[in-house]
């Protein structure tokens, strides 16, 4: 799983506010309503109008975190699902399951350097001040952006799992 930037205090006050007052709106409004509740109401999800980009870390239900590797998208522009890179496997989300974008994998990052005609992605992880291994993933020889994407988290994850003691690439 990709690491992200910590919160400050100040922001996670905020979510907890957040979360807490819209569970008292929801409990004030099943109390109007005078019934019983034989399950805790469904709080209104996030809804994304722009599609996220490929490589953005995003949040997921049940708390998960993915990266997005893929979004269709209908010929009038809109979009519906995309794949998402979670716990070492891909699946595919509707738009409404996809929660805000957190950030970027840390470690990875894209090229496009058109005069050069490079366009791919480029991982590196740092061990101290030297570096440990890097390597540059191009969308031509991969198939594309997200294929390229899947090949550079996939050599992470397993160059990760070789290495005891490492440091990723700011």
């Amino acid at each position: 799983m990709p690491r992200v930037r910590k919160l400050t205090a100040d922001e996670v006050l905020l979510v907890e506010v957040e979360h807490h007052a819209t569970a008292r709106a929801w409990m004030a409004a099943s109390r109007l309503a005078d019934q019983k509740l034989t399950q805790a109401p469904r709080q209104p999800r996030f809804v994304r109008t722009t599609p996220p980009r490929i490589g953005d870390v995003v949040d997921l239900p049940d708390r998960l975190r993915g990266i997005v590797i893929q979004v269709h998208r209908a010929q009038d522009g809109s979009w519906g699902y995309a794949e998402v890179f979670v716990r070492r496997s891909r699946r595919w989300y509707y738009a409404d399951h996809i929660g805000p974008v957190v950030g970027r994998p840390v470690g990875i990052s894209r090229i496009d350097h058109p005069r050069k005609r490079t366009y791919g992605w480029f991982v590196r992880g740092d061990k101290g001040k030297r570096t440990q291994y890097a390597r540059f993933f191009s969308d031509m020889k991969y198939g594309g952006r997200a294929a390229a994407l899947g090949a550079a988290l996939a050599y992470q994850q397993a160059t990760i799992s070789e290495l005891a003691d490492f440091q990723l690439a700011a």
